[in-house]
């Protein structure tokens, strides 16, 4: 019959009170707020037989949401006595967020050719319009990496441009400065007759060749324009990816080769591919 309304753990602590015989603080004004939490729960596992007047003598005085209630009967979660600080909350809240962007931008890093070339098909479906007649600018349209632009260079434009007095389309060459490089690359394509891809492992794991590739693929499949590839080099395993995969599977090649014998027969399908014996 005091006036104690808090009991500090630290005051009494469990192994001193474990050690009485008899106790007894009953009819106090409890404060059952979270800080007596630790007592009341000692008092619900302590031998009753030594607390005396337990449990009708110890009642809470406030706050009014416990106000005359028995000890016994005040139960707190543990979110409501140990509440998150702000960081806590940025954690709970930001953390799982963070993570959700942070995966979203590497799938999207990871996907970013094929988001674009998806782009591209709605934008295709939406605003395509085909002509009637043939509207080319180019024979041929030339999709390949830069580690092979000797080759591109030196072999193939003396081939068909020189010899054939075929027009081709060469980025490095025709296309125009300051433009977006995505519709550049498609307007050219629609431009040409033919889309030649000269594949080869640095073509493999470029993000514009794979951007080339799909476009094509797609215009092959969905308005028949031909398709060329060219095999510079055998691709490695470990650069296949599925949609060059998925193309060389479905559609015939041509293999580039230094053999005499080898080098005349790419030479005389690549002119039968371009339709250059029609032309002659």
């Amino acid at each position: 019959m005091n006036k104690i309304a808090h009991v500090k753990s630290k005051a009494l602590p469990i192994s001193f009170l474990d050690q009485l015989s008899i106790f007894d603080i009953s009819e106090n004004p409890f404060i059952c707020k979270c800080k007596l939490v630790w007592f009341i729960d000692w008092l619900r596992t302590a031998n009753k037989s030594r607390i005396q007047y337990y449990p009708e003598g110890y009642t809470c005085a406030s706050p009014s949401r416990w106000a005359n209630k028995r000890l016994e009967e005040v139960h707190y979660s543990f979110l409501e006595c140990h509440p998150f600080t702000a960081p806590e909350w940025f954690g709970i809240i930001g953390g799982p967020v963070i993570l959700i962007v942070i995966i979203s931008g590497v799938l999207i890093y990871r996907n970013r050719w094929n988001i674009k070339h998806y782009v591209y098909m709605l934008r295709k479906r939406r605003e395509y319009m085909p002509l009637n007649g043939e509207n080319f600018v180019y024979d041929g349209f030339v999709a390949y990496n830069k580690s092979v632009v000797q080759w591109v260079k030196n072999v193939l434009i003396p081939l068909l441009e020189g010899e054939y007095n075929l027009n081709l389309c060469v980025h490095e060459r025709d296309f125009p400065v300051g433009g977006f490089i995505n519709d550049t690359i498609v307007q050219h394509m629609r431009e040409s007759r033919r889309i030649i891809l000269v594949l080869s492992n640095s073509f493999a794991t470029s993000d514009w060749c794979m951007f080339e590739l799909k476009v094509a693929h797609s215009m092959h499949i969905e308005d028949n324009v031909d398709v060329i590839i060219i095999l510079i080099e055998d691709i490695e395993a470990k650069n296949m990816n599925n949609s060059m995969k998925v193309f060389l599977e479905t559609t015939t090649y041509l293999e580039w080769t230094e053999d005499l014998a080898g080098h005349e027969l790419f030479i005389a399908k690549l002119k039968d591919a371009m339709g250059v014996a029609l032309n002659d």
